[in-house]
């Protein structure tokens, strides 16, 4: 489990340093922390923040029992600036390892629509389930 990422500020250790953001902002941004360091963990070196934050959201879906398509994801966050384009190119890094994504961490995988073979909906494998139940977890402290 991750610590706290920084124990006592700096400076007067003895005396705590006033902030603007309210002490539950402060336990929230613990709370995301540790959930980011699980994804760090789980994931290899190269998973950014937008990738992580794709994950999350189809992990959400998910959760809620509902089916996603990486075009809906888009529309979503269409612009926020907070996905982009570079996350269509790299999504894959969530899916099954194949001979073009070998390093790929398995956490996903692509499901075809039975009423329409056009739609793929992104589900959670059970890795996957296991990194959001992590996840989960880890941000409940």
């Amino acid at each position: 489990m991750l610590q706290t990422m920084i124990d006592t500020p700096r400076g007067n250790r003895d005396e705590p340093q006033h902030s603007p953001l309210p002490k539950r902002s402060a336990q929230d941004l613990e709370s995301l922390g540790r959930a980011l360091a699980v994804i760090a963990a789980g994931g290899h070196d190269r998973v950014t923040v937008k990738q992580s934050l794709f994950f999350m959201t189809v992990a959400h879906q998910h959760a809620m029992g509902h089916s996603v398509t990486l075009t809906d994801i888009l529309t979503k966050f269409e612009g926020t600036g907070a996905l982009g384009g570079a996350v269509r190119k790299s999504y894959n890094v969530f899916f099954e390892p194949t001979p073009r994504f070998p390093d790929a961490l398995g956490w996903i995988k692509q499901e075809e629509d039975p009423d329409d073979r056009r739609f793929k909906f992104l589900k959670l494998t059970e890795r996957g389930e296991e990194v959001a139940s992590d996840i989960v977890e880890a941000m409940r402290g």
